[in-house]
């Protein structure tokens, strides 16, 4: 019984699943179930609400890049518009790369639980904060 709550509280998706969750608010990592306690139950379809939603997020984000560069055409480049640029177009890729990310990801967390399996159990054992709690406390921090 131990061993059993202690791989489901150690495990990197039980670990970062609460994380991503939060993060679908922005349109990152359209999966479905991410904060499902296992891995099997995770889902990436195109028809669903987040990957819509995703993609909604992905595409006015683009347009409103393109309408700040084109802003900075017009006015001229300083150095204010260029970190304004720069935020737009990090934004865009980082969105579109979670995006190409979360098509993966059930096989991804899949092929990630089956190599850290050994490491969930004795002799291999937790010193401090779990996983989980220290991710969340950084998470926490960060925000």
């Amino acid at each position: 019984m131990i061993q059993s709550a202690m791989v489901k509280n150690n495990s990197f998706h039980d670990s970062v699943g609460g994380l991503f969750a939060f993060g679908q608010f922005f349109g990152m990592l359209p999966v479905t179930n991410i904060s499902s306690k296992h891995e099997h139950q995770l889902r990436f379809s195109w028809r669903s609400f987040r990957t819509i939603y995703a993609l909604i997020f992905l595409i006015l984000g683009t347009i409103e890049g393109c309408l700040a560069t084109r802003r900075i055409l017009v006015i001229g480049f300083t150095v204010a518009y260029a970190e304004l640029m720069l935020f737009f177009i990090i934004s865009i890729v980082r969105a579109a790369f979670l995006f190409q990310l979360a098509m993966k990801w059930e096989t991804i967390m899949k092929y990630w639980r089956a190599h850290e399996e050994v490491f969930l159990h004795p002799p291999y054992t937790i010193n401090g904060w779990s996983l989980k709690r220290k991710l969340t406390t950084i998470f926490v921090v960060m925000i």
